[in-house]
């Protein structure tokens, strides 16, 4: 079954005045009610089937139960799979109208696409009407927005895609839905800015597909003319204020977006006050109106919000599991990440089945219960961008590699100071220092700590290895709750002890916090336990030691009372010097290879991260 992308819009069903040419109309009349239509219609370059193939199973029929325009419909039963072709757009402004109804007590689903080239075709957005009169939209990301719908009603759905501007709208009986950056795709990880195809499909997923579709129109159009005179300032050092001339059009309304992403859609004044999240934010401006959609967009501008750092790594929560035919292609995109030198941390969930041997009831809990996943595989880059639906043969990277470069671009506002060791045997323990760098984010807060585990001999599908297998979470997969209201360092010690299977130097300790509601990933870390020696008298002697070693941060040295110190970089040249008891801040430093001596002559080489 081809994978299905979970994105809903509204489009208006304006009429369009400005500028427009008809490309094709189809109102399904002028054939006889029960015959299938791509077959009738007997032009493959305009109608199809997902195959490829008018007249088999998936091809639809025609019905004279409801219509718009009488005395026909197409109506989409269970599995049957209907394709427009648009014509491989990829300059212009388009607008896509049609007349949908769900029959009571069923579902439906359609989606536009970027490309169609069946299971390797790229979704632009997706629909779904779900039991209840409940919708769910995919459009710039997952479940970017939910709707309500009454069943055996018509609704005039109408999509503005305009490929010069990179932007897309949707309405339902002129009401705008949502409005998004076009080529971003159902995920927000597309690249691809085109207009090739719209799928209706009978999706029987969660239901009985009963969907039909009437007077369907394809038009070129104009974009009016770009709003003018936006300007950016900093207020205060942590607002921005906006602000443009105002259009002599008229408009119902502007949309603002931050770094391509729709900050607001229903501005009516010339100003806004913007409270953005800390760094670099480029902003352009649309106007709309009634009948013609939204203007192109003006000209960016660019204002910057001190706070934070530059990310290290991006935390990469993968639903999988070794029963899935679609599972490879996140496995082969997760091991092309790190092929590709993206500093990412990777935890895969494999809760696709419970008899799954690496399936966990931390794995249970964060993919079945806290990200809710139903459709297996799926990532979580930082907790919020996902990516649903995989391959059996063709590596996911391309959009695990966007999302990456996305995440990266977010600064961190909190920062991780740990340190593993072993006290004895298979038992270790962290000390975790949590602190917040900059106050912005007002989530409740959760510090989650995780055990992984790779290089497993296990063959599975296509696969002959086992990656990054969550082993277990500590104290659990609930995590541990941080307030930062009053304090702004947290101090933490888990103590955990190995699985009597797991291989020690195949295992890293993973230390993430994440909002919520939001699930956002504000920081991550990870110790990898191949560079955590069995226990402190296997370092240099008893009586000199440093841990961590790699270290981010802090350096533990272990001495006898105080002693002076020097740290010295690979050529011999004095960095950092002065008297320790125990603790070296070393964060300083670049990341290399560096001495440090003791002022009883003792050395030892350590690897700052």
């Amino acid at each position: 079954m081809k994978k299905l992308l979970l994105v809903v819009f509204y489009f208006a069903g304006f009429s369009f005045l400005f500028g427009q040419e008809v490309i094709m109309t189809e109102n399904f009349d002028g054939f006889a009610a029960g015959v299938k239509f791509t077959q009738a219609f007997n032009n493959k370059d305009v109608w199809t089937t997902w195959s490829n193939a008018p007249g088999g199973a998936e091809d639809a029929l025609l019905s004279d139960k409801f219509a718009v325009s009488t005395p026909n419909s197409l109506v989409l039963a269970n599995t049957q799979d209907i394709v427009l072709l648009l014509g491989d757009k990829v300059e212009g402004r388009y607008v896509i109208e049609f007349d949908l109804l769900i029959e009571t007590g069923k579902i439906g689903y359609y989606n536009m696409l970027n490309d169609f080239a069946g299971s390797n075709s790229v979704w632009a957005y997706q629909v779904y009407f779900n039991t209840g009169g409940k919708g769910v939209i995919d459009a710039g990301k997952a479940s970017a927005a939910t709707f309500d719908f009454a069943y055996n009603t018509w609704i005039h759905v109408s999509t503005i895609v305009d490929l010069d501007d990179d932007f897309a709208t949707l309405y339902f009986d002129n009401n705008e839905i949502i409005s998004w950056k076009w080529s971003s795709g159902t995920g927000g990880a597309g690249t691809l800015n085109k207009l090739d195809a719209i799928n209706f499909y009978g999706n029987n997923s969660g239901g009985t597909s009963g969907m039909y579709i009437d007077n369907v129109v394809f038009k070129s159009t104009t974009a009016p003319a770009a709003p003018t005179g936006l300007k950016a300032e900093v207020i205060d050092g942590k607002d921005i204020l906006l602000s443009w001339n105002p259009d002599p059009g008229e408009p119902d309304n502007y949309v603002l977006t931050r770094s391509g992403v729709v900050a607001n859609a229903a501005l009516t004044d010339t100003f806004y006050l913007d409270n953005p999240y800390p760094g670099i934010s480029h902003y352009t401006l649309r106007s709309h109106k009634a009948g013609f959609g939204y203007s192109l967009s003006s000209e960016s501008v660019m204002a910057e919000i001190e706070g934070g750092v530059d990310r290290k790594y991006v935390l990469f929560e993968i639903g999988t599991g070794t029963g899935c035919p679609y599972c490879p292609g996140a496995a082969m995109g997760a091991h092309d990440m790190k092929t590709n030198g993206d500093e990412v941390i990777l935890i895969k969930y494999h809760n696709y089945n419970l008899t799954d041997p690496f399936n966990t009831a931390a794995s249970k809990e964060r993919a079945g219960n806290y990200y809710k996943i139903s459709g297996y595989p799926t990532s979580f880059a930082d907790g919020t961008l996902s990516v649903v639906g995989g391959s059996n043969t063709v590596s996911l990277f391309p959009g695990y590699h966007q999302h990456y470069l996305q995440r990266k671009e977010r600064r961190e506002l909190y920062s991780l100071d740990v340190h593993v060791w072993n006290l004895s045997g298979k038992t270790y323990r962290a000390e975790i220092l949590v602190s917040e760098l900059h106050d912005f984010v007002t989530e409740e807060k959760t510090l989650h700590t995780a055990i992984t585990e790779s290089d497993i001999s296990y063959n599975w599908q296509n696969q002959t290895k086992v990656e990054n297998a969550l082993r277990n979470m500590y104290p659990d997969a609930f995590g541990t709750k941080l307030d930062f209201s009053d304090e702004k360092e947290h101090a933490l010690t888990f103590d955990f002890t190995l699985g009597d299977t797991w291989v020690k130097d195949n295992l890293e300790f993973v230390v993430f916090l994440q909002a919520d509601p939001s699930k956002e990933v504000m920081v991550a870390t990870k110790v990898s336990l191949k560079d955590v020696l069995l226990n402190l008298d296997d370092m240099v002697g008893n009586e000199y030691a440093v841990y961590p070693n790699p270290v981010q941060s802090v350096l533990n040295v272990r001495v006898e009372g105080e002693k002076t110190f020097e740290i010295l970089d690979i050529t011999g040249k004095k960095m950092l010097e002065g008297i320790t008891s125990g603790r070296i801040g070393v964060g300083q430093l670049e990341s290399g290879m560096y001495f440090i001596r003791t002022g009883d002559g003792k050395t030892q080489k350590f690897i700052k991260q």
